[in-house]
């Protein structure tokens, strides 16, 4: 399987929902590709739901019913506490909560389009950096205390 398979393989898992980078860097390992590699392409892969999910939203924005629920709730006390103290947060909400629903709350919180996409893309990059650090130390950890035997039946 070629590079540009992988890489093709690896922006889809991670950008389809439920599944995201917590599975596309493990899958991109297996299938053969160094950690910068996997990383690259399933950042890309879970971020570029960001601006299609954007413009799933200004679509909407065409509805009144739909832009008074956005007006109202970003005239809300908690959207208002949200705004001025919090919105960092949002960068570690996306990757828990998921990068489908994560513009959404940054846009019914009232944060400006510039800043959801520097928030998310912030978390995004963390969390993948935190999923290839533990998976190169599982695969450390792994290959000293499986058998050497096993490792080499596996390889074939």
């Amino acid at each position: 399987m070629g590079y540009g398979v992988k890489a093709l393989i690896t922006f889809g898992i991670a950008f389809f929902p439920y599944l995201g980078l917590y599975i596309a860097i493990p899958a991109a390992f297996v299938m053969g590709m160094d950690a910068v590699s996997a990383l690259f392409w399933s950042v890309c892969g879970y971020f570029a739901a960001v601006p299609f999910v954007d413009l799933f939203i200004e679509k909407l924005m065409t509805f009144s019913r739909f832009r008074n629920l956005v007006e109202k709730s970003q005239k809300s006390r908690i959207s208002l506490y949200y705004r001025s103290r919090a919105d960092w947060t949002l960068a570690f909400l996306g990757p828990v909560i998921g990068i489908w629903v994560a513009p959404l709350i940054g846009r019914l919180a009232g944060l400006k389009r510039g800043k959801i996409y520097l928030l998310l893309f912030v978390g995004t990059l963390l969390c993948a950096l935190a999923i290839l650090g533990i998976m190169t130390a599982g695969v450390r950890v792994a290959t000293e205390l499986v058998p050497h035997w096993l490792l080499d039946m596996l390889r074939e």
